[in-house]
């Protein structure tokens, strides 16, 4: 019962802040490196995320958000910042 719960309640947290549409900042951006950057952190979380035990008997929207994360962490590195649009 307890683990329905949290199911319930993570799916929900996703689908009321994981779908806000965000745009990436970076002083001195310019079009050609936000779109190397975006390119070289989807193919990364797409090529290098998480590949855990568990991660083949997860949710298809948590293993969306394994990705997210992974892609938004690169970009993070890489020095953008996240913010609504």
């Amino acid at each position: 019962m307890i683990e329905n719960t949290k199911i319930i309640l993570i799916t929900i947290t996703f689908l009321l802040f994981g779908c806000a549409p965000m745009t990436w900042e970076k002083p001195g951006l310019t079009q050609d490196q936000l779109n190397r950057d975006t390119y070289e952190c989807e193919k990364d979380a797409r090529l290098g995320g998480y590949n855990g035990p568990d991660f083949k008997r997860a949710p298809a929207f948590m293993i969306d958000h394994f990705y997210r994360n992974f892609y938004e962490h690169c970009m993070n590195v890489k020095g953008y910042t996240a913010t609504p649009r």
